[in-house]
Formats: structure tokens, C-alpha cells, sequence
């Protein structure tokens, strides 16, 4: 049996009418034991908080029963995976960071991760916590639910955003071709939903490898990835897809000494809008992650990853590569300058940037012997 005062306030957390939030703080702080508690489903305050999205209730809970974050219910669910069905970004970001292990949670009927549960329904924080739920734990991508159904075929039917449909298909391309158990394709859903924009989206990304596969030698490619470079509709599933059928294709250059690495850089720059940087900052993560040799070829003018980031002072891909890859700080490019050097003449007008100062301290501690080469020229 619980409380009467737990009653209380799960009944206020479930009115629809959205009771004052200071009423269900004042309830709480007279009953905290109430935060112990938990309801015939194994539900506990703080699972029904999250449902209900008030960041503010949640951590009053938290703050009277800090274990509850860990405390599943009968289905298995903890109060994070309730807070992806309630979909606000606030509250799943808190949750996420308290108990990680909650995104590994499947239902145990329908198979649906907390990845399917966000993509069901609408809301304004559908693609932050995607995106959130995808840097924490990329294994629940790949799975489908209990009706073959993969998170991509979820953002077909129900969602009419190319912006969340590049977001999932670049996580996992592979499911563009998978048919659920009523053997519909995600574009088969798109069409049939009359999501266009979507439709139009995974069209285009089909098109763009079978034209990759097909067309690559016309211009200056020499293998399918390099062709998709050429095209605005360049994504990372797109990569993905072509470089799962030919690991090979990073190994070659393409007709003017270019390597996918150094496409995938030269994406960045003032002359292209934010999301082009962006894309290049995933595809080059993805190439040290799977790929990490591709960066081990300079290109045309000698130039290596680390040189390129530094020329276009993008500090995003400065720290990535002194991260997760070994760079060739030392190692001059056909003008002669080390990679410090391009930093610096890239940020001549930011030198008090704390981005350009953390960045050329970073190349100065990752590598001391660039000190003295760099000290002696100037």
C-alpha cells in the first residue's frame, strides 16, 4: 500500500489541467518520504514527473530521493526511458547523464527502445533527444521492434522532418532498404503518408549511390565516395553505405591527389553554410572511428588532416584529431609550414579567441618538440 500523499501527487502529475508546479512541490516537501514510494506498476514519482516533462518537479524528487533515478518498474523502465515517451530534452538530458544504462532498456512486448519511443508521437525536442540518445548509446539504432519496424521506417510514418530523417539515416543507411513484417521500405511509408519532404530525402540519397556506383569515373573521381563529394546531397549515410560494400575506396586518390579525407575537410570553410562544417566534422569522426589509416596519406600540396583543420582554424576538428589520432605535427607541407603555422596564420585577427588559444596550446602540449621549430622561425 502507498501514501495517501503519494496518491496525491501522482494524481496532480497525471491532470491533464497542469497543475501549478509549486502546488506539487509544497505536497512533496510536507510527504518526502513519498519520493520512496512506488505505485501497483512499479512507477515512482520521478517516473511520472519525467512523463509529465516538469524538469523543475524532477529535481525537487531527485533531491528528496536521489536512488529513484536507478529504480525500474515492473515493464523495466526507469524514470529516463519514461522521459523519452514524455519527449521534453530537459528532462532526458538530466536522466541520461544520472543513469546511462537506461538507453540499452527495450520494451519487452514490442521490442522499442527508448529510440523508437521518442519517434512515435510529435514534439518540439524530437531531434535533441534523438540526438542525445545516439552519442550515449549507438546500438539501439540498429534494432527493430517486435514488427520489424527500424527507427527509420518510425520517421517515415510518423514525421514529416528531412532534418530528423538525415539525422537517423546517416546513423544507420542500411535501414533505407529494410522491410518491416508488412514488407514497407521507410520510403514505402514516406509515399504512403504523404510525407514528401522526407520521400524526397531518402530519394535522393538512393539516387545519389546508384548514380555513384555507376557514374564515378566521369570528372576527377576515381572510386564511388569520391563521386558523392561532387553533390550537395552528400551525407554520412551515403558514405557509409558505399564504404560497407569497398573499404578499399579510401586507399585511393582521386584524379588531383585528393583522398576521401581530405574531400571530407575541404567541405568546411566561410563559403558554406554551418551544416556543410558540420557534415564535415561527421564524416572525418566516422573515418577515425572505422577508417582511422585513411588519415595517414597527405594530400596533393602535402597537406594532412591536422594541417587542413589547423589552415581552416575549424577548432572542432583540431581537437578531434589531437583527441582520437596521431597527427603529424612535425611534418611540413609543400610551403613549408607546419600545421601550428596555419593555426596561427588563420588567426592572426583572433588572438585573444579562447577557442585559438586553447587550440595552439593543445598543438604546443601535444607535441613540444613543435616549440622549438616554431620559436627558432619567428
Amino acid at each position: 500500500m502507498v501514501s495517501e500523499s503519494f496518491e496525491n501527487i501522482k494524481a496532480l502529475c497525471l491532470n491533464k489541467k497542469n497543475p501549478e508546479l509549486q502546488e506539487l512541490v509544497t505536497v512533496l516537501t510536507a510527504n518526502p518520504n513519498a519520493a520512496h514510494e512506488a505505485d501497483d506498476s512499479g512507477r515512482t514519482l520521478l517516473s511520472h514527473a519525467a512523463y509529465r516533462r516538469d524538469l523543475y518537479f524532477c529535481k525537487h524528487v531527485l533531491s528528496a530521493n536521489p536512488d529513484a533515478v536507478h529504480r525500474a518498474d515492473s515493464k523495466g523502465f526507469f524514470p529516463f526511458n519514461w522521459s523519452c515517451r514524455g519527449r521534453n530534452f530537459a528532462v532526458a538530458g538530466m536522466l541520461i547523464d544520472l543513469n546511462p544504462t537506461a538507453t540499452n532498456i527495450q520494451d519487452p512486448i514490442l521490442r522499442q527502445t527508448p529510440i523508437h519511443h521518442v519517434l512515435f508521437s510529435s514534439g518540439i525536442d524530437i531531434y535533441d533527444i534523438i540526438n542525445l540518445l545516439l552519442k550515449f548509446d549507438q546500438g539501439a539504432i540498429f534494432k527493430p521492434d517486435v514488427c520489424g519496424w527500424h527507427p527509420l521506417h518510425y520517421v517515415a510514418r510518423f514525421h514529416d522532418d528531412p532534418r530528423l530523417a538525415k539525422l537517423v539515416f546517416d546513423a544507420h543507411p542500411e535501414a533505407m532498404y529494410r522491410r518491416c513484417q508488412r514488407l514497407k521500405t521507410p520510403s514505402d511509408w514516406a509515399n504512403e503518408s504523404h510525407h514528401n519532404r522526407v520521400a524526397n530525402f531518402l530519394r535522393s540519397q538512393d539516387t545519389l549511390r546508384l548514380q555513384a556506383l555507376t557514374h564515378y569515373q566521369d570528372g576527377h573521381a576515381t572510386t564511388p565516395v569520391h563521386y558523392v563529394f561532387q553533390h550537395e546531397d552528400v551525407s554520412v549515410g551515403a558514405i557509409k553505405l558505399l564504404l560497407k560494400d569497398n573499404p578499399d575506396y579510401l586507399e585511393a586518390p582521386d584524379s588531383n591527389g585528393n583522398y576521401i579525407v581530405h574531400l571530407a575537410l575541404a567541405l568546411q570553410g566561410e563559403g558554406f553554410h554551418y551544416d556543410r562544417t558540420k557534415l564535415s566534422v561527421d564524416i572525418v569522426a566516422l573515418l577515425i572511428r572505422d577508417h582511422p589509416n585513411s588519415l595517414a596519406n597527405p594530400d596533393s600540396d602535402g597537406n594532412y588532416a591536422i594541417h587542413l583543420a589547423c589552415q581552416k582554424g575549424n577548432f572542432d576538428l583540431i581537437n578531434m584529431l589531437l583527441d582520437k589520432s596521431e597527427c603529424n605535427l612535425s611534418t611540413r607541407n609543400s610551403d613549408g609550414k607546419l600545421p601550428i603555422q596555419l593555426l596561427v596564420d588563420c588567426g592572426k585577427a583572433r588572438l585573444m579567441d579562447y577557442q585559438y588559444a586553447s587550440a595552439f596550446y593543445r598543438l604546443f602540449r601535444k607535441h613540444p618538440a613543435v616549440h622549438d621549430i616554431f620559436a627558432n622561425e619567428c
